[in-house]
């Protein structure tokens, strides 16, 4: 973002807390959010593609693997049947995410 110009009249401290109170701060993130615009970030999975339950290797096109928490707590990587049946089919933090082979490449699509 490099540096924000405030103005003069800007009180920059909050009961000892630095705050912005003249909006440079706010448009100094605007634009950042705008040059970010377009900007998609893709997520791959390097490691070993095989569910840690059944062994089955995920290597068909348009199949998923999960690296998803079990329900005993443990993490793992799950194919789309482990996972129904060994996580609570919940994605995001602190439950899992989905990767969907495309190419030949485990891209992130979820979670």
């Amino acid at each position: 973002m490099g540096r924000i110009n405030h103005s003069d009249e800007c009180s920059r401290t909050v009961e000892g807390a630095p705050v912005c109170t003249c909006g440079a701060e706010k448009a100094a993130v605007t634009e950042a959010k705008a040059r970010l615009v377009g900007t998609v970030k893709v997520v791959a999975w390097l490691g070993d593609r095989t569910c840690d339950i059944c062994e089955t290797e995920i290597k068909e096109q348009g199949h998923s693997l999960y690296d998803a928490r079990m329900f005993d707590g443990r993490w793992a990587k799950l194919c789309l049947r482990c996972w129904q049946q060994s996580a609570s089919q919940r994605l995001g933090v602190g439950h899992g995410q989905r990767y969907l082979l495309t190419g030949d490449v485990l891209v992130k699509v979820e979670g």
